[in-house]
């Protein structure tokens, strides 16, 4: 095959404009692509270096705020078991086969009952009327009587201050009218 320096200087290939070779494209704009191309990979192979620098700082990153969230669940979890302890494991049956008796939870057995103090003051008295009928049978024939039960409540408030509150609850008793006529009271 002859070389390009080989060929008459007046000759002009007839296949300029499409080349069977080329696919029908024409050799000048191949060769005006070629051209400004060979610069280009310098170009692309800066970019994937800076693609690459990047990938690598980001991977950095990233292991750096997987080690930190590590740290900060333990930390929450040390925490967390300071602040509520776990169940401590079942006592362990003695040797003679029977197990520990635990001690039952609250107050012995006699102990007077703790109350709250009463309060020092009553801000309002709330009158609650005896009961209409009675709430397990349901008849309605009750009478009055003179005991009152008092029923004092107080209302945590934190904004302006505490309120206690007094309820006198009104009792009524059950009046049965025997078959002779009488009225009873129990």
């Amino acid at each position: 095959m002859p070389t390009f320096a080989d060929l008459d200087p007046s000759f002009v290939c007839p296949h300029r404009k499409g080349c069977p070779y080329l696919e029908g494209l024409s050799t000048q704009w191949v060769w005006s692509e070629y051209q400004r191309a060979s610069g280009l990979e310098c170009d692309y192979e800066h970019q994937l270096e800076e693609l690459h620098r990047q990938a690598d700082e980001q991977n950095r990153h990233r292991r750096k705020l997987e080690l930190e969230n590590q740290q900060l669940r333990a930390q929450l979890h040390a925490l967390h078991r300071r602040q509520f302890k776990g169940r401590r494991a079942a006592t362990a049956p003695t040797s003679d086969g029977a197990s520990v008796q635990r001690k039952k939870r609250g107050a012995p057995a006699g102990h007077p009952p703790w109350q709250r103090a009463q309060p020092k003051h009553i801000d309002r008295v709330v009158p609650v009327p005896a009961p209409q009928e009675c709430p397990h049978c349901h008849s309605t024939g009750l009478q009055p009587v003179q005991q009152v039960q008092e029923h004092v409540q107080e209302d945590i408030v934190l904004e302006p201050r505490t309120m206690a509150t007094c309820y006198v609850h009104h009792h009524v008793a059950f009046r049965s009218v025997s078959w002779d006529g009488r009225s009873d009271v129990t």
